[in-house]
């Protein structure tokens, strides 16, 4: 029997392509593009972990915008946008803050950074 599902998921990691993840990604957010992607760690189990890495559209002042913008609202644990906000910091050679930013997540949550 066909799909009617407009994006199957993938059944293997083959189809995990740039091409599907921005499909993916169109259907909350329209007009995103992804200029690459990469998986970074597979964890096999009873459910299939994937993480993966998405290489955007290198727009890092707007980025930057929305992660810090992202901190003022975040509840919980804010490590992973302070993380992701350094990473787009040290992309721009931002590299003193970048580094600050990294020592304070560490500080709030030592076991993740």
């Amino acid at each position: 029997m066909a799909s009617t599902d407009p994006l199957p998921l993938p059944t293997d990691l083959s189809g995990l392509t740039t091409a599907w993840l921005e499909a993916a990604l169109r259907t909350r957010h329209p007009g995103v593009r992804l200029l690459g992607s990469r998986i970074i760690d597979v964890n096999h189990g009873t459910c299939t972990k994937v993480r993966i890495a998405l290489d955007a559209q290198g727009k890092h002042p707007e980025a930057e915008r929305a992660f810090r913008k992202a901190l003022d609202y975040w509840q919980g644990d804010p490590t992973t946008v302070m993380n992701n906000l350094a990473l787009n910091l040290a992309s721009q050679e931002f590299l003193d803050e970048a580094i600050e930013i990294l020592n304070k997540a560490k500080a709030i949550s030592p076991d993740r950074i």
